[in-house]
């Protein structure tokens, strides 16, 4: 979970892991992480959700948090038009950093209950979104708003890419094994034919 520091990326984590919203809340200096337990179609997603300090000072720890990862949450808080301009940067930190350059982004926009003081557009959102292929949700860490439903279809996108590599991975793996059984075939052809001249 990357995003400019004070957009509210570990009030987010805590209030997901059922430790409500917590009013005066230090920055996270370093990183700060933790594992969640999501039901998801039947099935338990275990997610480890990465939360590093977004202070400039910290932004050379990045690629350490960043390198294995199998998706990106980005966060943005929709009070804080910078913040949100900040975006690409961490989008392409994350992928100039990451093993998959094919890493999947998600966006939450968090800050939604502070209607009045909204400074990005649903259409500017909309833009990046598509830009990047990332689907969004707006968050509240203060209500909670958003924040259950974000992480869940952030598994179930995951769940299915994985569900997907797999069937990918079974398929070369059958035709890898056909390919070898017709050398076989053909090698045991050529051996017979040798011995019979």
């Amino acid at each position: 979970m990357v995003g400019s520091a004070g957009v509210g990326k570990t009030s987010i984590l805590l209030r997901h892991n059922g430790q409500g919203f917590v009013t005066k809340i230090s920055p996270t200096v370093g990183c700060s992480f933790i594992t969640s337990h999501t039901k998801c179609e039947d099935r338990e997603v275990e997610l480890q959700i990465w939360d590093p300090a977004g202070q400039e000072c910290y932004r050379s720890l990045i690629p350490q948090f960043t390198r294995n990862a199998v998706a990106a949450v980005l966060v943005f808080d929709l009070t804080d038009k910078t913040s949100f301009q900040d975006l690409p940067f961490w989008i392409e930190e994350v992928r100039r950093n990451s093993v998959d350059h094919d890493i999947p982004f998600f966006i939450l926009a968090n800050k939604c209950d502070l209607t009045e003081k909204v400074a990005v557009s649903d259409v500017e959102i909309a833009a990046l979104c598509e830009k990047y292929c990332a689907p969004f949700h707006f968050t509240s860490a203060l209500s909670g708003k958003g924040i259950h439903t974000g992480i869940v279809a952030i598994a179930k996108n995951l769940l299915a890419h994985h569900e997907k590599e797999r069937a990918e991975e079974a398929k070369k793996a059958e035709a890898l094994k056909l390919e070898k059984a017709g050398e076989t075939s053909s090698v045991k052809k050529y051996r017979g034919c040798c011995v019979v001249s």
